[in-house]
Order: C-alpha cells, then sequence, then structure tokens
C-alpha cells in the first residue's frame, strides 16, 4: 500500500497518506545507516517532501531483500521509476542530482527518511523573527529525533478488523466487517488498541496514516520565520502555530505526555501544557471524565500540578466519584479544561471535594 491522495482538516488543512510500513519501529542496524541530518533548511527538498506524502505513490515491487531498491509507480502520472537510496530514473533527479519525490517516497517506506531530517538551527536563532515578534523553537519543547512521521506520543493507523456479536432479531451470531482509526505506538500496538474498541482478529489491514502538513501552512509557518523540521506531521505544524499566535513559550512537562499516552490520545511535542491537558479531556470518555475531575479536584485542593501527583490519576479512588445527574451533565459538557481552573463554587467541585474529604484523600 503506497501513499493516498488526500488532504484533511487540521488547522489549515494537513494531508493525510497512508504508508506501507508503520512508523516508530524503525530497526536499529537503519538507524545506524543514516547520513547526517542537513544542517540548513532547502525549501526546495520540503516541496519535494510534500509531493512524496501527498501524491499517490505505490511500491509495486522490491528489487532487493533489504528494500533499498525498488519499483515506483505514480498512479496519477501512470509512471513507474526504479529507486535506489543513491538515485532515481525520473528526470528531476538526472537534471538536478538531488533526493526527488521517489527516493523520499522509498525511504520513508523503509523508516530510513530520517537520513533526510534537519538538526536543530539553535545557534542560529534568537526566538524572534525579523519583525521583533516571538517565534517558538521547536528544539526548546522536545530535541529527540522522532522515528515516525511527525514529533508525536502517539502515530495514527487505521485498521479493519470483525466485530462480533449476537443479533437481536434472531439471537444468531453475528461477525461483520469493521474499520476504525486509533493510536498507538507501532503497529501491534495498533491491533491491541483496535482489541480495546471492540474490533477484533483476524485483521485484514493495518495501515500507518501520514498526516501530512499542507503548502499553506508551510507557507504561513516560513512567512511568520518560525523554524521546523522537514518531517513533522500536521497536528505539530498546529502546535507551533499556536504557540506563535498566542505567544506561548511554556515547556509541556514529561508526566502530561505520559498521561496523554496512556488514555491514547494523540499530542504532539511541540503543543503547550494547557494544550495537552485539552486534548486530553476532550478525547476522554464520559466514565473516564468524571474520574478525571474528581482527580483535578485532589490536585488543585493539594496544590499538586494536574499530572503529578503522589496519587495517580487512573487510581481507582476517583472512579468512586458519583456525581448527581446535573453535575455528570456539567463536567461532561465542561469546555475549557486546561486553558481556565477549575470552579470552586461549581456544584459538582464541591461534591468531588466532599467525597475526597469522606475518602481520607483530602
Amino acid at each position: 500500500m503506497g501513499l493516498l491522495n488526500f488532504l484533511a482538516k487540521t488547522f489549515l488543512d494537513g494531508g493525510n497518506n497512508r504508508l506501507e510500513k508503520g512508523q516508530g519501529n524503525q530497526p536499529e542496524r537503519e538507524r545506524r545507516r543514516m547520513k547526517s541530518p542537513a544542517s540548513a533548511y532547502d525549501r526546495d527538498f520540503e516541496f519535494r517532501l510534500l509531493r512524496a506524502r501527498t501524491e499517490p505513490l505505490t511500491v509495486e515491487r522490491y528489487c532487493d531483500e533489504d528494500h533499498s531498491s525498488a519499483l515506483v509507480h505514480n498512479d496519477e502520472s501512470g509512471n513507474t521509476y526504479l529507486v535506489t537510496e543513491t538515485s532515481c530514473e525520473c528526470e528531476d533527479f538526472r537534471k538536478k542530482g538531488k533526493p526527488c519525490k521517489h527516493m523520499i517516497f522509498l525511504a520513508m517506506q523503509n523508516g530510513s527518511h530520517r537520513k533526510y531530517e534537519i538538526l536543530p538551527q539553535c545557534q542560529f536563532h534568537s526566538g524572534k523573527n525579523d519583525k521583533g515578534e516571538f517565534v517558538p523553537l521547536y528544539w526548546e519543547y522536545y530535541s529527540v529525533m522522532s522515528l515516525g512521521l511527525g514529533y508525536t506520543n502517539l502515530f495514527q493507523y487505521e485498521v479493519s478488523g470483525r466485530i462480533y456479536g449476537t443479533s437481536e432479531k434472531t439471537g444468531k451470531q453475528t461477525n461483520r466487517k469493521k474499520t476504525i482509526m486509533v493510536n498507538a505506538r507501532s503497529l501491534e500496538d495498533a491491533k491491541a488498541a483496535a482489541a480495546e474498541l471492540g474490533v477484533m482478529p483476524p485483521y485484514a489491514g493495518v495501515e500507518f496514516v501520514d498526516t501530512s502538513p499542507s503548502y499553506e501552512q508551510f507557507n504561513y509557518l516560513h512567512g511568520a520565520g518560525i523554524p521546523a523540521p522537514y518531517f513533522i506531521c500536521a497536528l505539530d505544524m498546529s502546535a507551533l502555530l499556536t504557540r506563535y499566535e498566542d505567544g506561548d513559550n511554556e515547556k509541556c512537562p514529561e508526566y502530561l505526555f505520559e498521561m496523554a499516552t496512556r488514555y491514547r490520545v494523540r499530542v504532539s511535542y511541540f503543543q503547550s501544557p494547557a494544550s495537552v491537558k485539552s486534548c486530553i479531556w476532550s478525547n476522554l470518555q464520559e466514565n473516564t471524565k468524571t474520574a478525571i475531575y474528581c482527580y483535578a479536584v485532589y490536585c488543585r485542593e493539594r496544590g499538586y500540578e494536574f499530572g503529578d501527583a503522589p496519587i495517580r490519576y487512573d487510581d481507582p479512588i476517583f472512579t468512586g466519584f458519583l456525581p448527581s445527574e446535573k453535575e455528570a451533565d456539567y463536567i461532561r459538557n465542561y469546555q475549557e479544561f486546561g486553558w481556565r481552573t477549575l470552579a470552586k463554587n461549581a456544584s459538582a467541585y464541591i461534591s468531588a471535594k466532599a467525597f475526597l474529604q469522606a475518602s481520607r484523600v483530602l
């Protein structure tokens, strides 16, 4: 399966493509083979990368055992080229001698694309653009080179499996196909995530989904003078642009990323603490929201940072909080979690506090 040519709506419209191989699973031997990343940002390479991520390219056939050469087909143009890690038959490579979209595509399929990644330009940037405005410096928030496409805690996968059940009308066993999107660390973890949602094996397909930024996003980014690595996803781009617009330079602590991962909420390592909290909250199941709200009350009353308290957020004690129907509705529809402090005079807050006191947590 190659890249699919369609764009998804994220912030300023980011593109989505499916890659044949799972991301985040790059073997150590492949990492050792990678060349030193580039030291200066190349807009020409950026253009080729976006084409590799958004055009309908597919691998027709690998020509060797380690998949370092292949026949790459463009479904749009109908052309097929012999591509290796160092060369391509296409006219673009023959003319310029630079990595073309086919070579970049093959590298992404093999998980060796990070050899093209740019090094953080720490020593060349003051944190302000030509207008004197604040710009976020991504390496100050997360400086480890991601092995997948994007600097996120989890990757997105499309999983096709089966849902088993019993027909209410006939009482017979049912077995139907179901395709869902999940957030996971790897191909195998994607299967586990699907099973958690009731989509069971056998799995007809587990495909990585590439959410590429759009040309418009990159143009906005460069126009504002914001530095960025090449292989970011739309979520990373949105995080950097939001920081720029909000003037937000607060670094997000690791424990919030761990919390997001625990609940399978995909976030960018470039996001702010408030943004990560908000994402976690908005993606929680309703029953989990009640427990997390109770945990948030505990953190506020004790003076702990949300996500960094002696009692963990997933401790069973918080699931014992049973608000009234009206309070539960208030919690479910709470819109600004992470962006503002909880209101102490809210009925749900008062009930949660009373429950924690009765449980001798406060």
